[in-house]
């Protein structure tokens, strides 16, 4: 079964409720765009057909980039501003515990050998509760 065929059923319910006309036609064109900018093989004849200029396409992307952006850091807890909208405990620590590194196995090092501690190179989060 194709993507096309999986539509079928929304497009005679969007005939009938939106158009009201059973006379109308609904073409179906499965366009998908995704954040990083992988497309299916048939996405400039789609593209082509829906009339979407490569500015259009640009814009579109950025959108689709700044949504998906956006719904991680609902998922995390952590609104755009960096501020917890919510206080949810497990949400929280996840979010404070993302600049620290993965844990280490420790082990007994000659204190000539020893070198100050170079700074995290994940991004600092800032977590903070609204009252």
């Amino acid at each position: 079964m194709e993507k096309k065929d999986k539509y079928q059923d929304l497009g005679k319910q969007m005939k009938f409720q939106t158009f009201g006309n059973h006379d109308t036609e609904i073409v179906i064109i499965p366009w998908v765009m995704t954040w990083d900018g992988v497309v299916t093989e048939f996405h400039n004849s789609y593209r082509r057909q829906l009339g979407i200029s490569d500015r259009m396409e640009a814009q579109l992307q950025r959108i689709v980039l700044q949504q998906s952006h956006n719904f991680v850091l609902r998922e995390l807890g952590v609104a755009a501003t960096g501020i917890t909208c919510e206080c949810d405990p497990a949400r929280k620590r996840q979010a404070a515990n993302m600049d620290r590194g993965p844990p280490l196995k420790e082990r007994e090092v000659h204190a000539s050998a020893r070198r100050p501690a170079l700074p995290s190179a994940a991004p600092a989060l800032a977590v903070a509760c609204g009252a």
